[in-house]
C-alpha cells in the first residue's frame, strides 16, 4: 500500500469520523437537554467522539469490501437507499455485540444490557436517527463516485481543487 493511499484512507476516515461525531453530538445534546429538563446530568461527548471512531471504522471496512454495491450502476437513489440499510444493520449488530460483551465484562445478562439501552422503542429511534445520518453521508459519496470528486467540490465549493485561488479570481 502506498504513502498516497495510506494518506487517502485516512483521510476519509477523519472525515467520516467527523461527520458522524458532529451527527451524534448534535443527538447526545438534545438528550442532554431533555434529561436536564428533569434535573438529570448527563454529558457524553467523550462517548460521541468514540462511537463516531469506531463506527466510522467499520463504515471504512464496508465500503472497503465494496459492501451496498449490487445496485452501483442504477439511478442514484436505489445504491444510496440500498447501502445505507445494509450499513444500519451492520452498525446495529455490531453496537450491539459492543454493548453485550462491555455487559458481560460488568456481569450483566443480554436482558439487563438492552434494558441499559433504553428498551426496544428507543433502540429502533436511535436507529432511524442513524440511518438519517446514514443517507445523506452516503448520497455524498455516491454523488463524488458517480460526478468526480472534483467536479462535485466544485459543485459544493464553487472552486475545483486543481484551481489555484489565484486562478478563480
Amino acid at each position: 500500500m502506498t504513502l498516497e493511499r495510506v494518506t487517502e484512507e485516512l483521510r476519509r476516515v477523519a472525515i467520516t469520523t467527523i461527520y458522524l461525531f458532529v451527527c451524534f453530538s448534535a443527538v447526545l445534546f438534545y438528550r442532554m437537554a431533555v434529561l436536564h429538563a428533569y434535573g438529570i446530568d448527563f454529558a457524553p461527548f467523550g462517548l460521541a467522539a468514540i462511537k463516531a471512531l469506531v463506527m466510522g471504522k467499520f463504515i471504512m471496512l464496508g465500503r472497503m469490501t465494496g459492501m451496498g454495491d449490487r445496485y452501483k450502476g442504477k439511478p442514484l437513489i436505489y445504491p444510496v437507499l440500498h447501502q445505507s440499510f445494509l450499513f444500519l444493520v451492520l452498525l446495529i449488530i455490531l453496537s450491539l455485540a459492543e454493548e453485550t460483551i462491555r455487559g458481560w465484562f460488568h456481569g450483566q445478562s443480554i436482558v439487563d444490557v438492552l434494558r441499559d439501552l433504553g428498551g426496544w422503542l428507543q433502540i429502533a429511534a436511535t436507529a432511524l436517527l442513524l440511518w438519517l445520518v446514514l443517507v445523506p453521508y452516503l448520497g455524498f459519496i455516491r454523488l463524488a463516485e458517480t460526478l468526480g470528486e472534483d467536479r462535485l467540490q466544485e459543485i459544493v465549493w464553487g472552486v475545483a481543487p486543481s484551481q489555484s485561488p489565484k486562478a478563480v479570481s
